[in-house]
């Protein structure tokens, strides 16, 4: 026997000793094995764990619901006329989201909600009304897009009538609409503006107290939005001449500056100018910043028209006022008078 055949035997008996050695008891053998095992029982276990999670459609059918958004688009529009109504509000209900139409009526509304979900459309002049998300859904596969339907509101407004706790004086708003068609209310303390080198449009209403004396305390208007450049705009409170405005009462050039993204009703204090009024005026308010322009949607305005009021308009100071039909808006005066 060579040399290298020699070593090989040896090896191997070595090796069957080694196997049939006295320590090689049957717990011992149980125990190699089992260590031998173990690491491929382990990977077994694991591959089994990530498959169940891999194989789960349930659960990422929800996951993909819950994070997917509807989108419902469509327009709003008057029920008599079938016109759009701009600007109205889409709120979703036990919900933070919502939107707002366009001047043309025309809204996107993108929600998380389920088709379960409700919305509510409201507008200044109109009924509220509430619409089925799912509804819209289907009638949004049937034609590309919903049409939303408000009923104008036909509630005629009075005069509101304050008592003080003083009981000697009563605080009186007179005009039209008065803090109708928006929750929002801004209060600002009059600014003295320079002359403007151009006069803007002016817009106003014919303010009437059942009595006089009344002592001026603050003009509101209702705003649709002072977008993106804010408002700047010109407080007048005018005698009445032939029925048309003509001298303005206030000693100098009142201004209120409307910061942007501002909405609802706008009260300026006239308090410290004391004026004190014997007759009927008309309330207007001057667009002054070339940017922020006088359009029908600038004010809140109403679909009713109360016979009572009459609204005042003129491009510039130079040309003669007219009274518009067209459209109710929101103005009036608070006064201060003995009771």
């Amino acid at each position: 026997m060579g040399t290298r055949e020699k070593l090989a035997h040896d090896r191997r008996s070595h090796m069957l000793i080694a196997f049939v050695s006295p320590y090689d008891t049957p717990a011992m053998t149980k125990l190699c094995l089992q260590r031998a095992l173990l690491p491929l029982v382990l990977f077994c276990t694991g591959l089994l764990s990530s498959s169940s999670k891999v194989l789960n459609p349930a659960q990422l059918k929800t996951e993909q619901v819950t994070h997917e958004a509807l989108t419902v688009k469509g327009i709003v529009l008057d029920e008599k006329t079938h016109l759009p109504v701009p600007y109205a509000n889409i709120a979703v209900l036990n919900n933070l989201t919502g939107t707002q139409t366009n001047a043309r009526g025309e809204f996107v509304l993108s929600l998380k909600a389920g088709p379960e979900a409700r919305i509510k459309v409201t507008s200044v002049g109109y009924i509220a009304k509430e619409y089925q998300v799912s509804a819209l859904l289907g009638a949004q596969r049937r034609s590309g897009y919903v049409k939303l339907f408000l009923k104008p509101d036909n509630v005629k407004l009075g005069t509101v009538e304050v008592k003080t706790k003083a009981g000697k004086w009563k605080t009186t708003k007179a005009g039209f609409n008065i803090d109708q068609g928006s929750v929002y209310h801004h209060t600002f303390e009059p600014v003295k503006g320079a002359v403007p080198k151009a006069s803007g449009q002016e817009i106003g209403n014919r303010i009437q107290l059942k009595k006089y004396p009344a002592d001026v305390q603050s003009i509101s208007f209702g705003l649709t939005g002072s977008g993106d450049f804010g408002l700047v705009a010109g407080v007048r409170l005018y005698s009445l001449k032939d029925n048309k405005p003509s001298k303005n009462l206030l000693p100098e050039n009142v201004q209120v500056q409307v910061p942007p993204h501002h909405t609802g009703w706008i009260t300026v204090k006239l308090d410290q100018y004391r004026i004190r009024l014997h007759e009927d005026v008309a309330v207007v308010i001057e667009w002054l910043n070339e940017e922020n322009k006088l359009t029908k949607n600038s004010l809140l305005t109403f679909a009713s028209f109360p016979k009572e009021q009459v609204i005042y308009y003129r491009n510039t100071a130079e040309e003669p006022w007219k009274v518009l039909r067209d459209r109710s808006i929101g103005m009036y005066l608070t006064v201060l008078q003995e009771k």
